[in-house]
């Protein structure tokens, strides 16, 4: 029985075309947040040669695919269970391990509510404050947990770019281990983040029973169509979950498009000086810019709230639409008002185009020149 109406997100070109009458390949889409290269050299190459594979079945539990990430991360692949993107993988785990109640602190991605909602359990809600950074507090948590089972938290967080501290994070699972409450951390964007082998979860994870990290290869190495994310976990808990997933879950695209990218280190280093280089421009510019305030991210996107009365962010979105611009209007997010824009990183240009684009609107409301 479905509760409660299906989650929006951003990146959904089609509907914007149809709807701002502009040709799908002229939008500059910021409301996905999807790594601005685009696809590698050697993604684009193994692809290409491989489209005879799509005449057979792909492997039906991705065991090569395993063995690559399993490799990638230094951990066993028993540890480990791919996924049609961490999507898929989101809607399985409270499935499996049936959760009464649900905690999630919010604003964040809203397919956790979904999918605990779906599953007949119950959610509770952790309101992050603006004034704090939106940062997430351990003791918040800790007073929340009656009647909990389990935990969904996102890192880095998903609006608003901050990092949870490890530190906090570890003491949080420990604590939720004596309390029997499943922590699920979910890690899309953290190949984005400088210091991100230090701040991951997944060796933790395959030593505990009671947490999960969630992973997406499709956000960092840029092929959100072919949809391939993975779960990290103690092994008799990712033996629990597969047991329901059934074969063929990732394309033979998606798997050979993972392998390639996994090893392209040129590629995964480049990405991550050239969004740190972006972020630090739009960031910048951002602050310069009257009647928004900009929080800082250590993701791929920042977000942003509007100072000024005469706009919300549902009319600055669609505004933006116009000139052939999406971002991400976070009215939809709850724990959020029409205030708040979310923006992906993107190439100088294009980055340059939004600046622009925000002044002039913004400057409009305010009875500014730009």
């Amino acid at each position: 029985m479905i509760i409660m109406d299906r989650p929006f997100h951003g990146g959904n070109l089609t509907v914007a075309a149809s709807k701002y009458e502009v040709d799908r390949d002229r939008i500059i889409d910021f409301s996905a947040n999807i790594n601005p290269l685009g696809l590698s050299g050697s993604v684009r190459k193994a692809l290409l040669e491989s489209i005879d594979a799509a005449l057979h079945y792909p492997d039906p539990y991705c065991e090569g695919l395993r063995e690559e990430v399993a490799a990638h991360l230094g951990v066993e692949n028993k540890n480990i269970i791919m996924g049609n993107g961490s999507c898929d993988l989101i809607y399985m785990i409270p499935r499996v391990l049936t959760p009464h109640e649900v905690l999630i602190p919010v604003p964040t991605f809203s397919e956790y509510e979904y999918a605990a909602r779906i599953n007949q359990a119950r959610c509770r809600f952790l309101l992050l404050e603006a004034a704090d950074g939106f940062s997430l507090k351990p003791e918040s948590i800790l007073g929340n947990l009656k009647d909990v089972q389990m935990i969904f938290i996102c890192t880095p967080h998903n609006p608003t770019g901050t990092v949870v501290v490890k530190e906090d994070l570890l003491f949080l699972i420990s604590q939720c281990e004596k309390k029997g409450v499943y922590v699920v951390v979910d890690e899309a964007f953290i190949d984005f983040v400088d210091d991100h082998d230090s701040l991951t979860m997944v060796r933790e994870a395959v030593l505990r029973e009671n947490l999960l990290v969630l992973r997406s290869l499709t956000k960092f190495f840029g092929v959100p169509g072919l949809r391939v994310g993975y779960l990290v976990g103690e092994k008799r808990l990712i033996e629990k979950i597969s047991v329901i997933q059934p074969p063929w879950m990732v394309n033979v695209m998606g798997q050979i498009a993972a392998k390639e990218a996994l090893n392209d280190h040129v590629y995964i280093e480049e990405t991550r000086r050239y969004v740190v280089h972006e972020r630090n421009y739009l960031f910048s510019e951002f602050k310069q810019i009257k009647g928004i305030t900009t929080y800082p991210s250590s993701a791929n996107f920042i977000l942003s709230r509007l100072e000024t009365g005469g706009i919300n962010s549902t009319l600055l979105a669609e505004k933006l639409g116009n000139k052939g611009i999406l971002v991400r209007d976070c009215a939809t997010f709850r724990g959020l008002g029409t205030q708040f824009i979310r923006v992906a990183v993107r190439r100088r240009e294009e980055n340059m185009q939004l600046v622009s684009a925000l002044r002039d609107v913004l400057g409009e409301e305010s009875g500014e020149e730009s």
